[in-house]
């Protein structure tokens, strides 16, 4: 079944996803330890793709700036989930790549780099050079895949060949990290007062030492605003929602992972970003048992 644009559109717009402003160049943005696991994963270029008939009249090169209320699921997806699994976001990109040099019709390639902005607000001219195909990178393909979601959601032109990669190669992988904030509400167990599970900081401590998924409500220092926390203890993937007491339907601010090293965590590891004085806490007259468990397993220094 084709999918239409204007169901495109409603697919990455996820219902249960709070969309904030655009956040441009993810592949820009990737902390050494997660490029180290995947090479070609970090670059400040993006593409354009175009059929070899292309008329720049109807399908022209457009801006890549800062626009709107795009950054919801899939941009999120681009900008994350290689924190955890960069090998299935790089395999991912690989395919795409492969499509483009395999197109049956033949496919050209422009790429434009990351504008300097240190001297103002306002964009400066881009140039666009055409590449050979071969010399795409994944970084390439998720910053090009970023702009074609940031088109979608603005209802500015795509064409039917960047549509068709976003739609086949992308979305798919969208849905497996949707699928973690799934996982994290399905599995998680409120570590707050209410929970009778837990009739002491010592039961909880216990309950702790065994790395867990928990759910809590925690406060945001940036805002003072509370909202539900799902949180893997033993990788340190976290999903906000909206929110106190949230049940896991979203909306969805969020789904990273807090330590960008890949290795395996101990609750002192995990819990130490949830201490007193970090950018979130536990909402303090709910989860009195849940602040002291962290001090006991993760002291502050």
């Amino acid at each position: 079944m084709k999918i239409t644009r204007r169901q495109l559109r409603k697919l990455i717009m996820e219902v249960v996803w709070s969309a904030s402003p655009d956040n441009d160049y993810p592949a820009d943005n990737f902390v050494k330890d997660t490029y180290k696991k995947a090479p070609g994963i970090k670059s400040s270029r993006v593409l354009y793709i175009k059929p070899a008939d292309f008329d720049p009249s109807i399908d022209p090169f457009d801006n890549y700036s800062l626009s709107g209320d795009t950054h919801a699921r899939d941009s999120h997806a681009l900008k994350h989930y290689a924190e955890w699994s960069p090998a299935d976001v790089v395999n991912k990109m690989e395919e795409i790549k492969k499509a483009i040099i395999d197109h049956e019709d033949g496919l050209i390639v422009f790429s434009s780099e990351k504008p300097d902005m240190s001297k103002g607000p306002d964009m400066p001219e881009m140039s666009y050079n055409r590449i050979d195909p071969q010399s795409i990178t994944p970084g390439d393909l998720i910053n090009t895949l970023d702009r074609i979601n940031d088109s979608i959601i603005n209802g500015e032109y795509v064409n039917d060949v960047e549509l068709a990669i976003y739609r086949n190669y992308f979305i798919p992988l969208a849905v497996a990290y949707e699928s973690m904030a799934d996982n994290l509400v399905k599995n998680a167990v409120d570590v707050s007062d209410n929970n009778t599970r837990f009739n002491s900081v010592e039961d909880l401590v216990i309950f702790l030492n065994s790395s867990p998924i928990i759910k809590f409500n925690g406060v945001y220092r940036g805002s003072g605003s509370v909202n539900t926390y799902f949180y893997d203890m033993s990788n340190t993937i976290l999903a906000s929602a909206k929110g106190p007491d949230n049940s896991g339907e979203g909306p969805f601010a969020t789904i990273f992972k807090m330590d960008k090293k890949h290795r395996d965590y101990n609750p002192s590891q995990s819990l130490r970003f949830f201490r007193k004085r970090k950018a979130t806490v536990p909402k303090p007259d709910t989860h009195t048992k849940l602040i002291q468990a962290i001090e006991i397993l993760s002291p502050t220094a």
